[in-house]
């Protein structure tokens, strides 16, 4: 299972709780929402408000917390064992401690130059995180962590591909895709795929999160024998490691080879060499040489090696004193 995976599964199963309650499924489908809808943040906000803009992906955020709250309150979940439990979660207590630091923080900032009013927004950020992490563990202590690594892997497989064709130029989803930035990103003469996002760099990390939750969907469908699933996995991680290759991001090449070696670790420390391992090689060797059929030498050499593009390009004139 990912690391990923491993940080929102839960201490100990919900055994001891016995009422039937739709927050579970509530939770699984806003989690499944969000993966993919978030992805697809378009430039003009939904609604304009004093002081504040909301986008279609912070609206769809806010509605898939409401319909939780609700289906919570219906179960009778609030006060009740699966609150505790939520709030008993690995991560709560830390998140917990520092929204209310970066509130109290805000509170006290100077009023002047919105100083006050960005830090608050930082903190109101932050809370919403919480409450994304508290949906994520109620899904996935509902018994429903396959399904939802599932859908990672299919969102995954599906932005890739978008990314990909962004890559490739295609006039179609350009076109498309300009509702969601600004135009395409550069480094040097090198195109960066962006697909949906603003930034190269935001596409690469959302995708080596889901890459991650893959890599544990790929062990689970291993270990229940489900050969066909796997190979899809397969498949899925390494379009993934592509679209994250071709969006030139240093960090993500290196992410991505850091997931495969953590997991591929946990995995020779729990069971030794096993077929698993061998796949999770694979899928790094596959990547590896994805990268370096991406681009020219001198391109890949001048990316990994230097800060930015401004080393790329030196020139030195020696003009003659005297004409």
């Amino acid at each position: 299972m990912s690391v990923a995976a491993a940080v929102i599964a839960p201490e100990h199963t919900p055994a001891t709780v016995t009422a039937v309650s739709p927050a579970p499924l509530a939770a699984w489908l806003g989690v499944s929402v969000l993966l993919t809808l978030a992805p697809f943040e378009r430039l003009q906000p939904l609604l304009r408000l004093p002081g504040q803009q909301l986008s279609n992906v912070e609206a769809v955020l806010l509605s898939v917390l409401a319909a939780w709250a609700l289906a919570l309150v219906a179960g009778r979940d609030i006060p009740g064992p699966r609150a505790l439990a939520l709030v008993r979660s690995p991560l709560a207590a830390p998140l917990a401690a520092l929204v209310l630091v970066m509130l109290a923080a805000a509170l006290v900032a100077p009023p002047t130059a919105s100083l006050r009013g960005n830090a608050l927004n930082m903190a109101g950020r932050y809370g919403l995180a919480l409450l994304v992490y508290l949906l994520t563990v109620d899904a996935v202590r509902g018994g429903r962590l396959d399904r939802l690594l599932a859908v990672a892997v299919a969102v995954a497989a599906v932005l890739s591909v978008i990314v990909l064709l962004d890559f490739w130029g295609s006039p179609l989803v350009r076109a498309w895709l300009r509702q969601f930035r600004t135009g395409i990103s550069l480094v040097g003469s090198q195109v960066r795929a962006t697909g949906p996002f603003q930034y190269p760099t935001i596409a690469s990390m959302y995708l080596e999160v889901l890459f991650a939750l893959g890599l544990g969907y790929l062990l689970l469908v291993l270990e229940r024998g489900r050969h066909q699933a796997a190979a899809v996995a397969v498949a899925a991680l390494l379009v993934v490691g592509q679209a994250v290759v071709l969006t030139f991001t240093r960090a993500g090449l290196l992410t991505l080879l850091a997931s495969v070696a953590i997991v591929a670790a946990l995995r020779v420390r729990d069971r030794g060499v096993d077929r698993a391992v061998l796949i999770l090689g694979a899928i790094a060797l596959g990547i590896g040489l994805q990268f370096v059929a991406s681009r020219s030498f001198d391109a890949l050499r001048l990316r990994m090696s230097t800060e930015g593009q401004d080393e790329w390009y030196r020139a030195t004139f020696d003009a003659p004193l005297r004409m």
